[in-house]
């Protein structure tokens, strides 16, 4: 069997945001090599050591996950939400101030963001016990892996670590076996406007 293209979470190089308050690893982004300015979407995965805004992105929807720790958001002059790895993903408009405090320290989170009017995405986190086979639709699917888990496609194979990463595009049948007590992953489906 022939290799899947994973994204490799220890490949991802962490860039530093301006602030200091943490670093981001970019899973993927469309079109290949767009700046921060010019993507369609974008995937990526950031490290949060302290409080305080976000950086406004205008034009710019996003959905949020928790996967390590409590993360408290400030969008405007809406109540506070807390999210945490139990939480359900978090959609924010880019345009609309929002900060974050950190009532439990340091934050891992997910990231997917499309710009408005080119893309509109979903986010969803799953756990199957037994192995299973999902089918990914006509849209672009990244799946990340929570935890390692086997993963097989019509001639290929591969193992997913924790937070590795592997991207379709178009109808695939694949299917996931558990490494350990389950295949625990999120899914993302980015689809053109």
């Amino acid at each position: 069997m022939s290799e899947l293209d994973i994204l490799r979470a220890a490949d991802r190089p962490a860039t530093a945001w301006k602030n200091g308050g943490g670093v981001t690893r970019e899973v993927a982004v469309y079109p290949s090599g767009a700046s921060f300015e010019t993507f369609d979407w974008r995937i990526s995965i950031a490290s949060v050591g302290s409080a305080g805004p976000f950086s406004r992105l205008p034009g710019i929807e996003r959905l949020l996950a928790v996967l390590e720790g409590r993360l408290c958001l400030q969008v405007a002059d809406q109540a506070a939400v807390v999210l945490s790895p139990e939480s359900l993903p978090h959609a924010l408009c880019g345009d609309v101030p929002t900060s974050a405090t950190l009532p439990a320290g340091p934050v891992t989170d997910l990231n997917v963001m499309t710009r408005r009017g080119r893309f509109r995405s979903a986010l969803a986190r799953y756990a199957h016990e037994k192995t299973s086979t999902i089918q990914t639709g006509g849209a672009t699917t990244v799946l990340i892996a929570l935890e390692a888990f086997g993963l097989e496609t019509p001639g290929a194979t591969q193992i997913l670590g924790p937070l590795d990463a592997v991207m379709f595009t178009g109808p695939t049948a694949v299917r996931l076996s558990p490494r350990s007590a389950s295949v625990t992953y999120y899914r993302v489906a980015l689809t053109e406007i």
